[in-house]
This record gives structure tokens, sequence and C-alpha cells, in this order.
């Protein structure tokens, strides 16, 4: 996944650059005689491959599908190196399922878009709204029910807990009071700010972008991507699965241009 990944990238690259057709870009990038140099650490990459073999992340569907058999749930993961933007590793699938990908096909780690539920708390509520000062660690609301224009979210644990703080809040993954914090900071604004970052394939979400309700999914690669800035202390830099190509005389051909800019302050990442 990763090696298409960054062959993905090259070809794309080179399409914008020299103003060429795919076809073309593919046979200048598969028989060109070209070394690419990709960002893969093949340790940590080892371990995420034995990560993803694990049987606890394989889990069947107890009813069965419509063609008669059970489904099974896949596993997908991207590391991202926070400093620079390099993707180290990337995967998807079991031993039992090996979705192996050839080149210009779907690659799961990259492309497949799911649902996040409450990991997108942090992006969608809690880095906007920090950045824009609409909310604080200590910012105060009411879980409780809420009909926010029709649109009744629960929380995932029974009941409601009343009075809490946004730092409470995101702590034990309070629903209502997240939806509250999305709503004081503005959905527009929190969009905005995570085409920035990354999540720029957002449609038509209301409020429930709070909880991961999202219109179109988001990948591994996507995810990584995000929070990888706030682990850069509010940096952005967009990522890449190479460093350089170089032809068959060793001569560098193509560099990536990562786009790097600041999104937090230090204080709020």
């Amino acid at each position: 996944y990763h090696t298409e990944a960054a062959i993905s990238q090259v070809i794309d690259q080179i399409m914008q650059e020299k103003n060429m057709t795919k076809d073309m870009a593919e046979v200048y990038v598969l028989s060109g005689g070209l070394r690419i140099y990709t960002t893969q650490n093949t340790n940590i990459q080892n371990i995420v491959e034995n990560v993803l073999n694990d049987r606890q992340y394989v889990l069947t569907t107890r009813t069965n599908s419509k063609d008669g058999n059970p489904q099974q749930s896949m596993a997908s993961f991207t590391i991202i190196n926070q400093s620079n933007g390099q993707v180290v590793a990337c995967g998807a699938g079991t031993k039992d399922d090996l979705r192996k990908t050839k080149l210009g096909y779907f690659n799961i780690p990259t492309e497949l878009r799911k649902q996040t539920g409450s990991s997108m708390k942090p992006l969608a509520v809690i880095a906007p709204g920090l950045e824009s000062g609409r909310l604080t660690a200590a910012t105060t609301f009411i879980d409780a029910p809420t009909n926010f224009n029709g649109y009744q979210p629960k929380n995932y644990y029974s009941g409601y807990r009343g009075s809490m703080s946004m730092r409470h809040a995101i702590a034990i993954s309070a629903n209502i009071p997240n939806v509250k914090g999305l709503s004081y900071t503005g959905l527009d604004y929190a969009k905005e700010f995570l085409g920035k970052i990354g999540i720029d394939n957002l449609g038509n979400e209301g409020l429930g972008l709070a909880l991961g309700g999202l219109e179109n999914g988001v990948s591994t690669l996507q995810m990584a991507e995000a929070y990888s800035m706030i682990a850069a202390g509010g940096l952005y830099t967009e990522p890449t699965f190479y460093t350089k190509v170089t032809d068959k005389d060793g001569n560098t051909v193509l560099e990536p241009h990562q786009q790097q800019y600041p999104m937090m302050s230090s204080q709020n990442a």
C-alpha cells in the first residue's frame, strides 16, 4: 500500500508539472529507469503489518449479508512523522483477507473513507474552538437533553451528568457538550478549519459533525494528517510518501512540494 501510494503521488505530480496525461505519466514512471526514494520506515511498517494481522481486529457479523455470507471487519492504519509530514507506514487487511491492490486501483489506507465517530471531537470541536477563542478548557455546558432544531443527539453512556467543563467533556467523550461546543464555535468556521488540515471532502454536515457524523467519511491518511498538526505544535505539514525521484544517472528529477503553515498556537495545540 505504501509503495503504491508513493508511485501514485509521483505520477500525479508529473502530470501536473510536466503537463502529461495519466497514461503518459505512468509510462514515464514505470519504464523510465527512475528510482523513487520512499518515506517508508521498514521497521515500523513491519510492526503495522503484524498488528493488522492480529485476530482481535477481525470482527464477524452475527447475521449474513445479502449473498448469504457473514461479513468481516478490516483494520486500516497510517502513521505520519509529524515533524516533516512523511508517511512512515500504512496498511490494511489481515492474513485471511489480503486485499492487495495494483497500481491505479483502490488503495485502502489513503482512499477508503469511513465514519470517525468520537475521534472527530478534538478536530472538529476542540481545536477550532480553542483557536477561534470561542472555547477554553474551562468553558462549561450543561449535559442534558437538547434539541438542536430537530437534531437530538444522545450520550453513549446512559443518562446525563449536568454541568461540566469542556476539559471534562472531552475526557469522558460527552456528546451533548461537544455538540454545544461546535454550535458555539460555528459550523462554518469548523469546516474551514478541517479543510485546511487535510479533511477537505466534507459535504453538508450539520452539528452531527461534532460526533463524527460525516457525509463522505475520512481516510486513515486524513486522520493521521490532521492529528499530526496537533502533535507538531499547531504546524500543519502536507503528507508525502516519497522524498525524491532520480533518473538512471542519479540526477534528481522530482521532489515533493509540501504545503506547510501554522494552524494553531503551540499553547492551544
